[in-house]
């Protein structure tokens, strides 16, 4: 199996479709600033090899974004060919020369310059024009935010400047959002839109009712951090109640099938669940997710008799 290790990761993180984690390009701006990206004949070595803490996390996220640069660069199809000459027994070497017509080390060097445009597009560095943060504000002392606005007044798109500013206005207020800093959350989330942090600011202020057309405001911003949550279904629940209340149960639904697949033992999320269903009138999806309720907490009287209920229900229905 001559197949990279790099190239077999990536194309499974690739398939699984989410959007690239903020940690991920965090990690991917700081190796990138630093000269420490991992080349063709090292990338592979730090999934089994790591030297630092953050090896196998870089190893993993680097290989996803050298997959998307394959991707856009030479066609969905080019990585589907690879696999057919890796499966031949070839080296990457003859598989990036034969499909994509260019060496290991030049496939390297063109993603190093793709990289930094998607580093810049992402808001991580500054752009061609824009000064880095280091020019702008040279020693750290006496950063106050009456001189961060300043600045911002010339650089008002500035990712890094509208992060301080952000950072000291949290400060102010015990790392409280209020409805009178949404408007500079919103510029900070359009310059660095791979930071989840204004976008949880923002739904916090909108199921508060702090902000206008706040159900539909929150549902922006929830939508936004469920699509790069794996681990919790906080999310994807408050994202299924915002739609049923707004009468959109299809939504509702697939956000909280969602987030049973997360939580599938947690019993207020099988709850949940039910809810939704008995509102769209699906009683055999309800009746499931009370069976599940009933085998997660097998003391709770109260499990049986809804079941029982809903049973009684769907025969005379039937």
């Amino acid at each position: 199996n001559r197949i990279p290790h790099w190239f077999t990761e990536a194309a499974a993180v690739w398939g699984e479709g989410g959007p690239r984690p903020a940690g991920w390009w965090v990690l991917l701006t700081k190796a990138y600033t630093n000269d420490s990206l991992f080349d063709m004949d090292t990338i592979s070595l730090r999934f089994v090899r790591p030297r630092t803490p953050t090896d196998r996390t870089q190893a993993y996220a680097q290989g996803h974004w050298m997959y998307a640069f394959l991707v856009e660069r030479f066609g969905v199809r080019a990585p589907l060919e690879m696999m057919d000459l890796y499966a031949q027994g070839r080296s990457e070497r003859e598989a990036m020369t034969e499909v994509l017509g260019i060496t290991p080390e030049a496939f390297f060097a063109d993603f190093k310059a793709w990289a930094h445009g998607e580093l810049i597009e992402a808001g991580m560095l500054p752009g061609e024009e824009e000064p880095a943060l280091s020019a702008l504000l040279p020693t750290e002392n006496a950063i106050t935010r009456e001189k961060v606005d300043a600045i911002l007044e010339e650089h008002p798109g500035h990712a890094e400047l509208l992060q301080l500013a952000v950072q000291l206005v949290l400060r102010e207020n015990d790392s409280e959002p209020t409805a009178g800093m949404a408007g500079l959350l919103e510029r900070y989330a359009r310059a660095r839109p791979v930071d989840p942090l204004p976008h949880r600011m923002l739904a916090k202020l909108s199921l508060a009712g702090e902000m206008e057309d706040a159900p539909e405001r929150a549902i922006e911003h929830l939508e936004f951090l469920d699509a790069r949550e794996m681990r919790s279904p906080a999310y994807a629940l408050a994202l299924a109640e915002r739609y049923a209340e707004m009468g959109r149960l299809e939504e509702a639904w697939a956000k909280v099938t969602r987030a049973t697949m997360i939580a599938p033992f947690d019993a207020a999320t099988r709850e949940q669940a039910a809810r939704v269903a008995l509102l769209r009138g699906d009683l055999e999806a309800a009746e499931k997710q009370l069976e599940a309720l009933a085998k997660i907490e097998p003391n709770r009287e109260l499990h049986r008799r809804r079941l029982e209920a809903l049973r009684r229900k769907m025969k005379d229905k039937g």
